[in-house]
């Protein structure tokens, strides 16, 4: 600009020394060259002071580089050559290129070019100039400034100041230049679009697209922009690291990531320092939520490393799915979701733009908290949680909810999809009424590991417990039941252990499998093998319990209180303990009155009494009384118990029916009616009516024929019947006493064969293995006529019409009893106690029979007239014996 000022001054003194003597009328030349110098439209006036005007002036290029030597010197002589100017005016002055205009006036110079229009004055004041720009316009930028200067060539000191308008921005500015560098301060005023600002900067993309697209704001002011830098030739370059920013962001709306809802906030300060651009948010929101302390930077905008995000978030709010979601834009998958409580959360997140590669730390505090750790729900009273480099640990987290309550800490290894919690546990519980809990566990350490690589699979190694899931199914294992006995109410439901599986999809319908193991025994086969190992299937329903075992030859259901067995025996009496030893007492559902077995091909024991059958029906009400009937190939026995008494009727049943049912098996082919009553641990009373059939194959029996055998007197009595055969019955009852279930008083027996009758009593003590019966055996009056003239022996006893009556004690042990005669006269105290009993005994049962007879019409019964005066016949008979 210098150069070229000297160049046009030069022109102007060449023109006022030739033209001088025409100024005072005027000069006007519309071609004038002189030297290199060409000018067109010239006009020259002098009034007072001259007036100049010309139009398209060429001026030759300089050979020489100016020289600032000398410079207030020169300014000195055009300042003064400028004073006697009134106005000048020089158009189209083609200088190197370039275009220009000139106007002097009123002591303020004005150019314009085709790159700038500048307008000012300029003063020297001793070493060092100073200049007023009222106007300087830069075209292409469409920047307007305006301010002051000054400038000391001897110390090579620029130092400008003013204000600016550019692009919708007006503000001040500051700018000094000491020898090769330079530095500058920019100031704004209040403004409302930053974008074509930023467009200009030369700052990176980066910060460009972050301080204009992701962050928007209704107003924008800069505090201050300040940096320095150095000439190199004629190049400027900027120092990055002296480049500090401020600037203060009103109502503003932060972008951080697509797809995530942004961040408003009343008032953002943005400071950029040492190649960094940091954000200080001013009660920053987050989809409703408060996010008071949080700030945003933006680091290594400058240098070698690469650019990356940084956002120190703290979340005033519950860590749920709005805050959940801000990790996923990031590619952070951290299963710990919050559904309800307070918390206080801090969030820091690093992320390199060019990769997108995110680190994150984050630390929460949670207070009566609800907290699902992937799939797994928690109550938190209080706690902390912190996330960092892939894992997620629990420290001091207080559990508290209605069904547990203790102290946790764990991890969570998101690589490795894996979780390990140590619970101390207060209690954990089912949650019902304190006399009704199900399972129950207090002061107890338990570890909880959990998988979720394919599924989710949670396993309690102190419990050997596992829970499963997959595709919606969920799969619990108790690998030893046993382990989780001490804390279950029923206990006497698993007793020794087991194992099982359960498996759901909705948790309202539940399928299990498993084998149970037993120490009480109340389900057998065959020849009483007991089974205490009980495999097992079923599904639980909001109905109730459907409950199979061995191979659904037991199945139980709950909603209808039914248990049927099929090929499977059953113990009623351990059963019905085994109920009474839980703490509910019983196993029925609370709607239901009773609880039913039905049996199919199964035998039904009670206590010492078997009861061999096609089918059965028993009823078990809540408070343990029974009633029950059976069948095996048309016989019907019925059998009850209230309270502690008990009541067993069986009509014209088999021998195989009956021998499990008296424990005896002496007794074949015959048919026999059975009642007995009385209360088991006390006493019971019995009778037992015979008809037909066969008596052998006991050692008693056996011990008899032996004994027959050895007396000659006594081998007619193995015609009446007495043979390896058995002795056949044609009738007979006995009564007895079964005392505890450990003594068998037989108040009278009376068995009446083809040639021979049998009467006795006696005893058999279980307990001690012993027995001691007496019997008396009348043989038919034709035998005695054959035996007429026998002397008179110690044990034989001659009716007047010549029968013969033998006495008989079995004494002994029920492995060996012994078999002798009695004397005769011990015979003769048979009848006071005996021949009342063979007669009354059976015409009661008898009458009791008629009873049932009409109760029950359709059942089989025995023609009760015609027995009547059977056994009235037989009882005659006795009589005529004594």
């Amino acid at each position: 600009m210098i150069k070229f000022l000297r160049n046009t001054l030069i022109l102007c003194v060449i023109v006022l020394i030739v033209l001088a003597v025409w100024l005072k009328i005027g000069i006007r030349a519309d071609h004038l060259h002189i030297g290199p110098y060409k000018l067109s439209g010239l006009y020259i006036k002098l009034d007072k002071k001259l007036t100049l005007n010309a139009h398209h002036i060429v001026i030759p290029k300089s050979k020489s580089n100016p020289s600032f030597s000398s410079i207030d010197e020169t300014f000195d002589r055009i300042k003064g050559m400028l004073q006697v100017f009134e106005y000048v005016a020089l158009h189209d002055i083609i200088y190197e290129n370039n275009r220009i205009d000139l106007v002097y006036a009123d002591h303020i110079l004005h150019i314009n070019t085709k790159d700038y229009v500048i307008a000012g004055k300029i003063e020297r004041i001793e070493k060092r100039f100073e200049a007023e720009v009222p106007l300087f316009y830069l075209k292409e930028k469409k920047i307007s400034l305006s301010g002051n200067l000054t400038y000391s060539h001897y110390e090579n000191r620029l130092h400008v100041w003013g204000r600016y308008d550019m692009y919708g921005i007006e503000g001040s500015f500051t700018a000094s230049k000491v020898k090769n560098r330079i530095s500058f301060d920019i100031q704004s005023d209040t403004f409302n679009d930053l974008k074509p600002l930023m467009e200009i900067l030369p700052l990176s993309d980066t910060l460009k697209h972050w301080s204009a697209e992701r962050i928007q704001a209704e107003r924008y002011t800069l505090k201050s922009l300040k940096g320095s830098g150095r000439i190199t030739g004629r190049n400027f370059k900027l120092d990055s690291d002296t480049l500090t920013g401020l600037a203060e962001l009103e109502n503003a709306m932060i972008d951080f990531k697509d797809g995530v809802e942004p961040v408003s906030t009343p008032k953002i300060v943005m400071e950029y320092k040492k190649g960094g651009l940091y954000f200080d948010l001013d009660k920053p929101v987050y989809q409703n939520r408060a996010l008071d302390g949080s700030k945003v930077s933006i680091l290594y905008l400058t240098g070698g490393k690469p650019t990356k995000l940084k956002l120190d978030l703290q979340v005033q709010s519950p860590f749920d799915e709005a805050i959940q979601k801000i990790l996923k834009a990031y590619h952070l998958q951290i299963p710990v979701l919050q559904k309800s409580g307070r918390a206080k959360a801090s969030v820091a997140l690093d992320v390199v733009f060019k990769t997108g590669e995110t680190t994150a730390v984050i630390d929460l505090n949670l207070e009566d908290a609800r907290l699902q750790l992937y799939k797994l729900d928690l109550g938190i009273k209080s706690g902390h949680v912190h996330y960092e480099e892939g894992t997620v640990s629990f420290d001091d987290v207080h559990l508290k909810e209605k069904i547990y309550s203790g102290i946790a800490e764990g991890r969570v290894e998101l690589r490795k999809k894996k979780a390990e919690i140590v619970a101390d546990l207060d209690y954990l519980h089912s949650g019902e009424e304190t006399d009704k809990k199900a399972f129950e566990i207090r002061d107890r350490n338990l570890t909880i590991t959990m998988d979720y690589r394919k599924g989710i699979v949670i396993h309690i190694p102190e419990l050997k417990l596992s829970i499963s899931e997959e595709e919606n199914t969920v799969q619990f294992t108790l690998e030893d039941l046993s382990l989780i006995k001490p804390f279950i109410r029923d206990k006497e439901f698993i007793q020794e252990g087991g194992k099982l599986d359960i498996v759901t999809d909705d948790f309202k319908t539940f399928t299990f499998n498993g084998l149970l193991y037993r120490s009480t025994c109340f389900f057998y086969e065959g020849d009483d093998v007991c089974h205490t190992r009980v495999p097992c299937t079923g599904k639980i329903t909001p109905q109730g319990i459907d409950f199979y075992a061995f191979d659904q030859r037991l199945y139980f259901n709950e909603a209808r209180s039914r248990v049927t067995l099929d090929r499977l025996h059953i113990d009623l009496k351990r059963f019905i303990e085994y109920l009474k030893t839980r703490e509910e007492g019983t196993i029925i559902r609370e709607k239901a009155e009773s609880l039913v077995i039905l049996g199919k091909e199964s035998n039904l024991r009670y206590d010492n009494y078997t009861l061999v059958t096609d089918s059965y029906d028993v009823e078990v009400k809540p408070n343990g009384d029974i009633k029950a009937i059976g069948s095996s190939d048309g016989d019907i026995v019925k059998f009850e118990k209230q309270g502690e008494h008990f009541t067993l009727n069986a009509l014209r049943i088999k021998d195989k029916v009956l021998h499990p049912l008296i424990d005896f098996n002496g007794l074949q082919k015959g048919r026999y009616s059975l009642k007995q009553s009385g209360a088991l641990d006390k006493v019971m009373k019995g009778r037992i009516i015979i008809e037909g059939g066969v008596m052998r194959d006991f050692k008693a029996y056996n011990n008899t024929i032996a004994l027959i055998n050895t007396l000659p007197a006594l081998a007619m009595l193995q015609d009446p019947g007495f043979s390896k055969e058995g002795f056949k019955i044609e009738k007979g009852v006995a009564e007895y006493q079964l005392i505890k279930g450990e003594k068998i008083i037989f108040d009278s027996i009376y068995i009446k064969g083809k040639s021979s009758t049998v009467v006795g009593k006696g005893l058999i003590d279980l307990k001690k293995n012993r027995i001691d019966i007496q019997l008396a055996i009348k043989t038919a009056k034709t035998l005695g006529n054959v035996v007429g003239n026998i002397p008179l022996l110690g044990y034989i006893l001659l009716g007047e019409d010549k029968s013969m009556t033998i006495g008989l004690t079995i004494q002994g042990t029920l492995d060996k009893p012994k078999v002798e005669t009695s004397a005769a006269k011990e015979i003769l105290t048979l009848p006071l106690e005996l021949i009342k009993r063979t007669i009354e005994s059976p015409q009661q049962m008898i009458r009791e029979t008629r009873r049932t007879e009409e109760a029950n019409p359709k059942e089989e019964t025995v023609e009760p007239t015609q027995y009547d005066d059977e056994v009235s016949s037989s009882a005659k008979e006795e009589l005529e014996l004594f």
